[in-house]
């Protein structure tokens, strides 16, 4: 083998390494993206559940909200 074979095989293994680590960053990304939405649905729901606690535990509040419902 020649040094330019050398170089030749060297740039296909490269060129290969390169298309493997795009695959896996896409994958990566994909991922953290998914994260994020679920991290943002579930920070939504705490909100709601923050809100709709107080109605359902406080009896002061449950008895205004029910008054202010049947108007």
């Amino acid at each position: 083998m020649t040094f330019s074979d050398l170089g030749s095989l060297g740039g296909f293994i490269s060129g290969i390494a390169v298309a493997i680590t795009l695959i896996y960053l896409a994958l990566q990304i994909r991922q953290s993206s998914q994260i994020a939405r679920a991290s943002i649905r579930q920070a939504i729901v705490d909100n709601e559940i923050a809100y709709i606690t107080p109605r359902s535990t406080d009896p002061t509040v449950r008895t205004a909200f029910r008054k202010a419902s049947a108007h």
